[in-house]
């Protein structure tokens, strides 16, 4: 985890698997996964605000709450690496590792920032 956890993000190969989408859109429609990922598109802020001010209050149960939710909606759109550094930070909060929290933070800012820019541009369906 620490060696990955370091690897540079312009390192990262694919910020969303269209895949994923493609399945989704497949099995709930092209409409309902527009919609999804747009929702999940207009969540970021947010999201990222419950996981910050998690760290800044030391709050670990609201922490892992936040890592979870962005784990589950970041999976469900593909966005993989964002999906696992969310899995990474529940662990952290979990186990109450404020530096580490920090850092993984720092690192899904960056992930889904990339992240909501290429799904805000994707066509589906």
């Amino acid at each position: 985890m620490i060696e990955t956890m370091t690897m540079p993000l312009s390192s990262l190969d694919s910020v969303v698997c269209t895949q994923t989408l493609d399945k989704l859109s497949e099995d709930l429609g092209p409409d309902y996964t527009s919609r999804f990922v747009v929702q999940f598109c207009s969540m970021w802020p947010t999201r990222l605000k419950r996981l910050e001010e998690a760290l800044r209050s030391c709050n670990s149960d609201a922490g892992e709450d936040a890592a979870l939710s962005l784990k589950s909606g970041a999976s469900m759109v593909g966005a993989r690496e964002l999906a696992e550094l969310a899995e990474w930070l529940h662990g952290a909060f979990r186990d109450k590792l404020v530096d580490v929290q920090r850092k993984l933070i720092a690192m899904i800012r960056e992930v889904g920032l990339r992240s909501i820019q290429v799904l805000s541009t994707m066509k589906i369906g």
